[in-house]
C-alpha cells in the first residue's frame, strides 16, 4: 500500500517497537541520574585524607598511620542536604522548559548537568567543602527531571492499553539506581582505584546515555524516522490529537490554574505526600534503624537495606499488565485498588515496626522489606492516575511532585532527630505509629478522589482515533478519517489504505 510504503521505505523500524528501544534508552539514563546522587552516601564512608596527613605515634615510637575522614559529620548532613535543595531548585523552572523547549532538550540538559558534576566530584574536593556541595547541588538539581521526564516518555510513546506496563517499567530506575551504585561503590572503594573512580565511572557512563538519549529520542513517534505506521497507530491511538508542521509541536499551553483547581490532582498531591514519607523513612532511615536499634552488624544491615528495591521490582514487573489487563474492574477501580496495595501494607508493617519487641528480629525484617517493596506498587496506582488524567501535561503534575518529595528529604531529619535523638525502639515506634496514620489517611483522600480519565483541561483536541495521522517528508497533518474513503467505503468499509485500530 502506498501510505505503508510511504511510512517505511529505507527506514529501519525495529520490529514496530521502536518504543521499547525508546524506553531502554530512557530507563539507562533515569537510572544513572538517580545513583550519581546516591553515590556519595556509600563513598563518604571511604572519602579519607591520605595517610601522608594523619598519624599516631605509639608507644613504641613508630608512626601509626590513621585514616581521617575528608569531611566533618556537620559537613556530611548539609551535603546529603544538597540533593533535596538542588531538587527544589531543578523543579522550579522544569514546567517551563519542558512545555517550551520539549522533553529531549530539557532531559538531556538536566543529565549531562548529572554527568559533569557526578565527574568532576573527585577534582571538586580538592578545593574545599562549598565546591563538593555544588557539585551535590548539581546532582539534586538534575534529578528534578526524573519524574517529569518519565511522565513525559510515557504519555508520548505508550500505548493506552499498556501503559501501566510502561510507568512500572520506567520506573524501576528507583531501584535500579540503589542497586546498582552500592555493590560497584563497595568494589570499587576497596580496590586500588579506591572512591574517585566510582564518580569517574558512573559520570562517563550518565554522559554517554544522554547523547544516546539526544541522537535517538524525538519528543513524538509522529516525528521519529523509525516508527513504522503500524506502530504509531498503536501509540496515537486514543490519545489527545497533536498536530505537528515542519516537523516541529504545535504545544497547547499547560492549564495551570484549571489544573491546581481539579480535585483529583490535589488528592494525588495529598497522597504522594504521604507516600513519600514512607519511602523516605525507610530509603533514607531504615539502615540507620537496622544498625542502631536493632543491632544488625554492617553486612547484614546491607543487605537487609538492599533487598526491598529488588522485592519492588518483582512487584511492579507482576502488577503491571495485571493493571493493564484484567478489564473484570474500571481503569479507575484498578487505579484506587493498586494503591491501596502500595499505602495500606506499608502502614501495617510500620505498626509492626513500632510494635515489635526488638528480639522478634525476623519478623522486623520482613516488615521492614515489606514496607518497602509494595511501596513499588505506586507506579500502577498513583503515577498511572497521573498520566491518565493529565496525558501531555503530566509534566506539571509530576513536578509538583517532585516539589513536595524535595520538601519531605529536608524536613524529615530534623524530625527524626527530634523524636529519636536516642535511637531507642520506643522513640522510633512514636515515628512509625505517625507515618503509618499519614500514610493511612492520605491514600483513603486519594482513592475518594481518584480518577482514571482524561480530565476536560485536557481533551479540548479531540483524540487520534477520530483523525488519520498522515506523515509525509515536509509535515504532519491530522484529518477526518472520512475523507480518506472512497464513495463506496463511506458506508463503513474501510478503504485500502484507511488505518485498523489496534
Amino acid at each position: 500500500m502506498l501510505l505503508e510504503e510511504t511510512f517505511t521505505n529505507n527506514r529501519i523500524v525495529f520490529g514496530h517497537s521502536t518504543r521499547f528501544v525508546i524506553m531502554i534508552i530512557s530507563i539507562l539514563c533515569l537510572t544513572f541520574v538517580m545513583a550519581n546522587s546516591l553515590a556519595l552516601n556509600f563513598t563518604v564512608i571511604c572519602m579519607t585524607k591520605p595517610l601522608a596527613e594523619t598519624g599516631i605515634s605509639n608507644l613504641n615510637g613508630t608512626n601509626e598511620q590513621e585514616p581521617e575522614p575528608i569531611f566533618s559529620l556537620f559537613e556530611k548532613s548539609w551535603l546529603f542536604s544538597a540533593v533535596a535543595i538542588g531538587q527544589i531548585l531543578g523543579t522550579l523552572p522544569i514546567t517551563y522548559f519542558t512545555a517550551n523547549y520539549g522533553v529531549r532538550k530539557t532531559f538531556t540538559a538536566y543529565g549531562l548537568i548529572s554527568g559533569f558534576s557526578t565527574f568532576f566530584l573527585p577534582t571538586s574536593v580538592s578545593f574545599g567543602f562549598y565546591f563538593v556541595f555544588l557539585m551535590r547541588v548539581l546532582e539534586g538539581f538534575a534529578m528534578a527531571t526524573s519524574f517529569p521526564s518519565l511522565g513525559s516518555i510515557v504519555a508520548e510513546w505508550s500505548t493506552v492499553k499498556s501503559n501501566g506496563m510502561f510507568i512500572a517499567l520506567l520506573s524501576i530506575h528507583l531501584q535500579l539506581g540503589p542497586i546498582f551504585t552500592m555493590p560497584v561503590s563497595g568494589l570499587l572503594c576497596a580496590s586500588t582505584y579506591s572512591w574517585p573512580s566510582v564518580y569517574y565511572l558512573q559520570g562517563g557512563i550518565t554522559l554517554f546515555s544522554f547523547i544516546i538519549f539526544y541522537y535517538f529520542y524525538r519528543d513524538s513517534p509522529q516525528i521519529h524516522k523509525h516508527v513504522s505506521q503500524k506502530e504509531l497507530i498503536k501509540i496515537t491511538s486514543g490519545k489527545c490529537l497533536v498536530i505537528y508542521t515542519n516537523g516541529k509541536k504545535q504545544r497547547q499551553p499547560v492549564p495551570y490554574w484549571k489544573i491546581l483547581k481539579d480535585i483529583s490532582v490535589w488528592g494525588i498531591f495529598i497522597s504522594c505526600f504521604g507516600g513519600t514519607f514512607g519511602f523516605q523513612i525507610l530509603s533514607q532511615y531504615g539502615p540507620t534503624y537496622l544498625n542502631k536499634v536493632l543491632g544488625f552488624d554492617l553486612a547484614k544491615t546491607g543487605f537487609a537495606a538492599a533487598f526491598p528495591f529488588i522485592l519492588s521490582i518483582c512487584f511492579k514487573l507482576i502488577a503491571a499488565p495485571f493493571s493493564d489487563r484484567f478489564t473484570l474492574i474500571s481503569q479507575k477501580a484498578r487505579i484506587i485498588m493498586f494503591n491501596s496495595m502500595a499505602q495500606f501494607p506499608m502502614s501495617i508493617c510500620l505498626i509492626l515496626l513500632a510494635v515489635l519487641p526488638t528480639h522478634y528480629t525476623g519478623l522486623i525484617q520482613a516488615s521492614y522489606i515489606f514496607a518497602g517493596a509494595f511501596c513499588g506498587l505506586n507506579a500502577v496506582g498513583i503515577a498511572k492516575s497521573i498520566q491518565l488524567i493529565a496525558q501531555q501535561h503530566c509534566h506539571f503534575i509530576l513536578a509538583l511532585n517532585t516539589f513536595i518529595q524535595s520538601t519531605i528529604m529536608l524536613i524529615l531529619p530534623p524530625i527524626v532527630s527530634f523524636i529519636a535523638p536516642d535511637n531507642t525502639n520506643e522513640q522510633w515506634g512514636i515515628i512509625f505509629y505517625g507515618i503509618a496514620a499519614i500514610v493511612s489517611i492520605t491514600a483513603i483522600i486519594f482513592n475518594c478522589t481518584a480518577e482514571a480519565s482524561p480530565r476536560p483541561w485536557v481533551t479540548s483536541n479531540g483524540t487520534l482515533e477520530e483523525h488519520e495521522a498522515i506523515t509525509t517528508k515536509e509535515q504532519v497533518i491530522a484529518i477526518p478519517i472520512m475523507e480518506t474513503m472512497d464513495k463506496e467505503d463511506s458506508v463503513g468499509h474501510p478503504s485500502p489504505t484507511t488505518p485498523i485500530f489496534e
